[in-house]
């Protein structure tokens, strides 16, 4: 396992990138609280960028197809398995998929980040903590297997609208307009945009929401510049009660817990 840059040729080895803070864009906005999980092959031409007013923190790891077969061991099969996509020929075109970070993938990033060791044991730990990253990886594509698909493909404009309408959901996170005048705002019954937004996000529009207001209040709590009140009202929370139960629903610990943690391994 080794980080660095894609090849120049344009050949890829399987590579993954959480982003913890700031954007990159890629094909689209990727923000914190989301995960780019790169195929090996060839890599398609793709501008990426990023704001130069928002730093980014984030955890990019490469890996070598043969460790992979060695860390799952010799004899699994990728296509029996279900990950023969993740490991593709040089001349063929590299899987690639955006993804939600999850609450497991979240703890071990923050330990990877916070490693107490030093030495040859913080080399071990961290590795392990980049294979677990992997493990947490390799099922989330295997539940993306399981999910039945919409018999129904939609439209291109259709899923334009229904980004525009994501757009509008992060801009407000504080006051988000109901599902009826979102679908209003960009064009679509509501129907539409609750099956379109599920089939090009994997979740609703409420559990979209619900878990960037709680990413941008974690954010929010880190940096310090705020206290938990003002950081739940930020996000549209006006009960401090509830935002708490939430934030420990999402996290596994209350935000107080949370940012003693925080602080203590910073």
């Amino acid at each position: 396992m080794a980080t660095g840059e894609p090849d120049l040729a344009g050949k890829v080895r399987l590579e993954y990138d959480f982003y913890l803070s700031g954007k990159v864009y890629e094909r689209e906005v990727v923000t914190a609280g989301q995960y780019f999980l790169n195929g090996s092959g060839m890599a398609p031409a793709e501008i990426v960028g990023d704001s130069a007013d928002e730093p980014i923190l984030g955890v990019n790891v490469h890996v070598e197809p043969s460790a992979l077969k060695t860390f799952l061991g010799e004899t699994f099969d990728f296509t029996s398995g279900g990950l023969a996509h993740l490991i593709r020929p040089d001349e063929r075109l590299c899987y690639q998929r955006f993804g939600e970070t999850t609450v497991a993938m979240q703890t071990s990033l923050h330990q990877l980040l916070h490693c107490p060791f030093t030495g040859i044991t913080k080399k071990a730990y961290l590795e392990s903590k980049g294979w677990e990253l992997m493990a947490l990886l390799l099922d989330q594509e295997l539940r993306q297997q399981d999910v039945k698909p919409i018999p129904h493909p939609l439209k291109s404009d259709d899923i334009e609208r229904i980004h525009q309408a994501r757009k509008i959901l992060l801009q407000r996170l504080d006051n988000p307009p109901s599902l009826l005048s979102l679908a209003r705002q960009v064009g679509l019954n509501d129907c539409a945009l609750k099956r379109g937004f599920r089939q090009v996000f994997g979740e609703t529009t409420f559990g979209y929401l619900h878990n960037h207001r709680m990413e941008k209040a974690r954010q929010l709590l880190i940096e310090g510049e705020v206290n938990i009140t003002e950081a739940a009202r930020h996000v549209g929370f006006a009960n401090r009660s509830y935002f708490a139960a939430a934030f420990r629903k999402k996290y596994g610990v209350a935000p107080s817990e949370y940012l003693r943690q925080t602080r203590k391994s910073g």
